[in-house]
């Protein structure tokens, strides 16, 4: 799953308020009402060092704000194109969050150079996260990341973990690491969880941050397990973890190299605990701007990887190893794809799309939304990991505000 300095996802601007697509107001948490199946028992987080619980509000029906509309507003001359290109690489997110803002006629627009923006359009660039003057390329943060400007910072992401019964309805999530970011979560064929996220506590800049670990044997009482090592990757700094049971029984993370500033590819390593991984020899996938891989094993025994990349793309493999890209892609408007096998075969995809939502697709190709928002806050809220369970599904995700230290948890 990608990882990031920051991303931001569905970020609008609406008459010159900064809004999170999808998100509601604050309210006064609330604990799920007795005897809901579909909410079970809060999560309390036991570790080394002890891990608060937090309960989040229910919120109410959210209302989508209208992108702003462009004609209303008075677009100057068209202003050629810079030498100093700021939308060169912006991330989907910082896509998604201009398109919101200007609506799609008027983004094409402003980032071809054929107009330039009128003074409310403006204001959306830095509001998005894109930093004005930025040098050619956009200069984007690790994971093409948007840069850190504007208040947010990784060390102030935490991921959360919440349980449902069918993967749509979700319980209140429960803080389970800070400075925590695109977590991942796997149940194992031994009765484990297992918990991974990109580490920035101890991050003293670029190429720092480390990868995470929690033990679990129920998915609710936690145990913080350091620092992942990975042994032959030493020159790597690896990102966005997603694990993988093997046949075996070890685990194989798939991950990006942040270190690598050229192509960006996906690794692989195996580890027989959980926590000490060692290298796998090749690349398992290879392209521009991708990250964020989540793979899943279909019911005819192929491999599936999805991807983030301006959208959610996927790629094939027969042995886990080497990856094809399938053609097309999966889901268009989403980012940080989550993705988890049904009973019934068919795949189910969660992506930050307006908070989190779901796609479900009986062939791991051709997706359909069946749910939105089932995941929301105000502030980022972004990086579903699911796995399903004996009880059914277990959901790690991000969550930060925008511009100070989280001081409350989203809510299903």
């Amino acid at each position: 799953m990608q990882h990031q300095f920051v991303r931001l996802l569905g970020i609008c601007l609406c008459a010159g308020w900064l809004i999170a697509c999808g998100a509601s107001t604050s309210q006064t948490p609330t604990t799920p009402a007795s005897g809901d199946p579909l909410a079970p028992p809060v999560a309390t987080a036991v570790a080394d060092t002890a891990l608060p619980t937090l309960v989040p509000p229910t919120l109410a029906p959210v209302s989508t704000p209208k992108p702003v509309d462009a004609t209303a507003l008075q677009p100057q001359a068209p202003a050629g194109k810079p030498a100093q290109d700021v939308f060169a690489n912006i991330t989907v997110e910082q896509k998604a969050c201009l398109q919101a803002a200007w609506g799609d006629s008027a983004f094409a627009e402003i980032t071809s150079f054929a107009r330039a923006p009128s003074p409310d359009e403006q204001a959306a660039i830095p509001a998005c996260n894109i930093m004005m003057g930025a040098p050619a390329g956009g200069a984007p943060m690790p994971g093409g990341a948007p840069p850190a400007a504007g208040g947010h910072k990784p060390n102030n992401d935490q991921t959360f973990v919440t349980y449902s019964a069918d993967g749509v309805q979700w319980s209140a999530g429960v803080l389970l690491a800070e400075s925590a970011s695109v977590p991942e979560v796997i149940y194992t064929s031994k009765g484990e969880y297992w918990a991974y996220w990109v580490d920035f506590s101890m991050a003293t800049g670029p190429n720092t941050e480390q990868i995470g670990v929690a033990y679990s044997t129920d998915g609710q009482t936690w145990q913080k397990r350091g620092m992942a090592t990975f042994a032959g990757g030493e020159a790597m700094t690896p990102v966005d973890p997603d694990a993988f049971e093997l046949s075996d029984g070890r685990l194989r993370m798939y991950f990006y190299d942040i270190a690598d500033r050229s192509a960006h590819k996906i690794y692989s390593a195996v580890s027989s605990d959980g926590v000490n991984f060692t290298l796998e020899p090749g690349i398992r996938f290879q392209a521009d701007q991708i990250y964020d891989p989540n793979v899943v094993l279909l019911p005819d025994g192929r491999y599936r990887m999805y991807l983030n990349h301006t959208d959610i793309w996927s790629a094939t493999s027969d042995d886990g190893l080497t990856f094809v890209k399938d053609d097309g892609i999966r889901v268009e408007t989403g980012a940080v794809p989550g993705a988890v096998v049904l009973p019934n075969g068919s795949v189910r995809l969660y992506v930050c799309n307006q908070g989190i939502s779901v796609y479900d697709s009986p062939d791991g190709l051709a997706f359909e939304r069946v749910a939105q928002g089932v995941v929301q806050a105000q502030g980022i809220l972004c990086d579903p990991s699911v796995a399903a369970t004996p009880n059914g599904y277990i959901m790690v995700y991000k969550f930060a505000e925008l511009t100070n230290p989280p001081k409350s948890p989203p809510s299903p």
